[in-house]
């Protein structure tokens, strides 16, 4: 289904037919656009209703199925809030956007009010609907939000409260309804609504939300559809269209949340949007100078890049690839890294392509050219961890090399040790050859025995449980390495 798209340029069509970013375009910081199909999703969840002659649940009159007044005299909302509730619910659905336009502070102080106050999944999902119609029509309520930031209605905590709580079931009209999904994806509308009107949140709001809709993301959480997480990530990428969200929502650990999902890519599969989507919050994310050096070292980003590069996927959302790599590219590490996943060939093939953009084919040249040019500096332990990376790796001269291992050891550690961390995982994949894993065993091997810290890293990971599997290798060339490392494993402590 189509879900919630907030675009970072002004051209807006439907679905992924979004033209992704030129690489020379800056992103705005404002006036992004939520256009109509974001509702489809949702609308497949009305038809189960036996309301088919209603537009939406917010078409029935309000007074059939909540009493406003009962919410007053429990002292959940002020009397003005409950009488201007009751008066809208009375109004004909084409003069209710005229309502809310005559006192928008009034209005909007209503609905939140609903939203912190109230938990009855009745009156808060009539309230979000609602919300949702009235900030695409009625004009002037999305500002008069900004009355309440800082506050203790703030929109931004208010509506990060209710996608926290637990949503089910609930009846309508004799007919039973399931909004555990309804109610965090209208929430999240809304919050793109407002972030696209400029409201800005604060510091502790810009966290709230951030956390509160990475715990929603969470690949673990398999019972949120698809196009509540969809509403999610629109959410990030209307906070990241505000420069000076960027820095705090990388800080939080949003691209570790994307990851799994953009690993997870397949041309084939039907996730093209949920990619394209956290793409654009990379993207975005790589305008920060705070957070650009972040994401040259980030090998895991330079490794999910190379993923789609490699994958023959769509257009669209190679371009978006092709334009966070060109804001990248400017450092020569990134390049570096790149080229040691090997993209080179896969650009070598898409200069065959006949791209529906021409622009396509100058970002696949220009990237091809900068990784050309880089590589002509690149130094001998580069190379070695590209061959790390195709996982093809032979009995090169650097292996054996005495000098390679004094230069070379020390950086072995960075990154947290990454290419250590690849090299143990070729001593578990079950298609390496006999010759790659005899490579791979002699190179932790020597990795145990040049410096401690290296061998902190190496016993950091399962080398050792593989080690020992190997050692009962039919091939003698893999069975010999395993022993003799083994035998240093043990001399070694």
């Amino acid at each position: 289904p189509s879900a919630i798209i907030i675009m970072a340029h002004t051209k807006v069509e439907s679905d992924i037919s979004h033209d992704p970013p030129k690489a020379s375009e800056q992103p705005q910081e404002n006036g992004s656009t939520i256009h109509d199909d974001v509702y489809s999703a949702l609308q497949v969840d009305w038809r189960s209703l036996k309301l088919r002659d209603k537009r939406n649940y917010k078409d029935l009159p309000n007074h059939q199925f909540i009493n406003w007044s009962t919410y007053f005299q429990n002292k959940l909302l002020t009397e003005k809030s409950s009488l201007l509730l009751t008066r809208f619910g009375r109004e004909p659905l084409h003069t209710q956007a005229a309502f809310a336009s005559q006192d928008p502070q009034a209005f909007s102080e209503a609905a939140l009010g609903v939203l912190k106050n109230i938990v009855e999944q009745k009156a808060v999902f009539y309230v979000l609907i609602v919300l949702d119609d009235m900030l695409r029509e009625a004009e002037g309520l999305a500002s008069a939000f900004s009355y309440f930031l800082h506050t203790n209605f703030d929109p931004f905590i208010v509506l990060s409260n209710v996608l926290e709580r637990e949503w089910g079931k609930m009846t309508l009209l004799d007919e039973t309804i399931d909004v555990k999904d309804m109610i965090p994806a209208k929430a999240c509308f809304i919050l793109c609504h407002l972030l696209n009107a400029g409201l800005a949140p604060n510091e502790l709001a810009v966290k709230k939300v951030t956390a509160t809709l990475k715990r929603k993301l969470d690949p673990e959480n398999k019972s949120l559809m698809h196009y509540s997480r969809l509403a999610c990530v629109s959410v990030f990428q209307s906070l990241l269209r505000q420069s000076g969200n960027r820095l705090l929502c990388y800080e939080a650990g949003i691209c570790d949340i994307f990851y799994p999902y953009l690993e997870q890519h397949d041309s084939a599969n039907s996730g093209h949007q949920m990619t394209y989507q956290m793409l654009q919050c990379i993207w975005l994310l790589s305008y920060s100078d705070a957070v650009r050096g972040y994401l040259v070292d980030d090998m895991q980003l330079v490794k999910t890049l190379a993923h789609l590069m490699r994958g023959k996927t769509m257009e669209k959302i190679l371009r978006m690839v092709f334009a966070i790599c060109i804001n990248l590219s400017a450092d020569s590490d990134f390049k570096n890294r790149l080229s040691m996943f090997g993209v080179e060939a896969a650009l070598e093939e898409m200069l065959t392509y006949e791209w529906m953009d021409e622009e396509v084919q100058e970002d696949v040249n220009f990237l091809k050219n900068e990784l050309a040019a880089n590589e002509v500096s690149s130094s001998t332990f580069d190379e070695y961890c590209k061959e790390v990376l195709s996982s093809k790796l032979d009995w090169t001269p650097r292996h054996k090399s005495a000098a390679f291992w004094e230069q070379n050891t020390h950086r072995f550690l960075e990154k947290d040790g990454f290419i250590i961390k690849e090299l143990v995982n070729i001593l578990g994949r079950s298609d390496a050859s006999s010759r790659e894993l005899a490579v791979a065993i002699h190179d932790v091997s020597e990795l145990l025995g040049r410096s401690s810290a290296t061998r902190s890293k190496v016993m950091e990971t399962d080398a050792k449980e593989l080690l020992m599997l190997h050692l009962l290798a039919e091939d003698e060339e893999v069975k010999t390495q395993a022993l003799q490392c083994v035998q240093r494993l043990m001399l070694l402590g």
